[in-house]
């Protein structure tokens, strides 16, 4: 998904529910969107200098560092929608 934000600069829209959330990680990784705009430690270094390579051939110098320029498009065009219930203590646990 990162991959078709950044490089093909395709806007896209994540839905997530709370009854989506199997394990209680994918909370953290959902904060980190949130406060970041990314995953850490989402690419391995091959994968980093691939979006690098490709990166440079969409864009021009002026517009800045090939990996700057993805992380922008990344933050720019992701909307995460999240659904809760209130019912149940559930969304009271994610909350805290």
């Amino acid at each position: 998904m990162y991959k078709s934000l950044g490089m093909d600069n395709k806007k896209v829209v994540f839905t997530l529910q709370d009854s989506d959330i199997k394990q209680e990680f994918f909370i953290e990784d959902i904060n980190n969107i949130l406060n970041v705009g990314e995953v850490p430690n989402l690419y391995t270094a091959d994968e980093i200098e691939e979006i690098k390579y490709e990166m440079q051939k969409h864009i021009k110098k002026r517009d800045g560092e090939p990996l700057e320029v993805f992380e922008k498009r990344c933050k720019k065009n992701l909307h995460l929608l999240l659904f809760m219930s209130p019912a149940g203590p559930k969304m009271r646990q994610y909350i805290r």
